[in-house]
């Protein structure tokens, strides 16, 4: 029994404990992994929890990546801007400067 109830009792207890420390899409990423080991493991006990652990760990794994990509699409935007912004501050000094 305690063959089937670990595969979805630990990535969850991980996720609840390392969402003190972690951010969300660092934990989904290694919980997702670590959901897909497990389901690799449990292909030999039992083959229909296997595809859940499968699936599941996927849907994390997935997830966790979109949200990563997400952030980084956002850091940069936000560095362009601020690289865009001083350079119109370098500018207006500039022109200040020739007066």
């Amino acid at each position: 029994m305690l063959v089937y109830v670990l595969p979805i009792v630990v990535p969850m207890t991980i996720i609840l404990l390392g969402l003190i420390f972690l951010p969300l899409q660092t934990l989904l990423m290694i919980v997702g992994g670590l959901t897909i080991v497990s389901g690799v493991l449990l292909l030999f006990f039992a083959p229909a929890y296997s595809m859940l652990a499968f699936l599941s760990g996927a849907a994390m794994l997935i997830a966790g990546i979109r949200m990563q990509r997400r952030q980084d699409d956002r850091q940069a935007a936000q560095i362009e801007s601020d690289a865009r912004s001083y350079a119109r501050r370098n500018e207006l000094w500039v022109e200040r400067d020739d007066r």
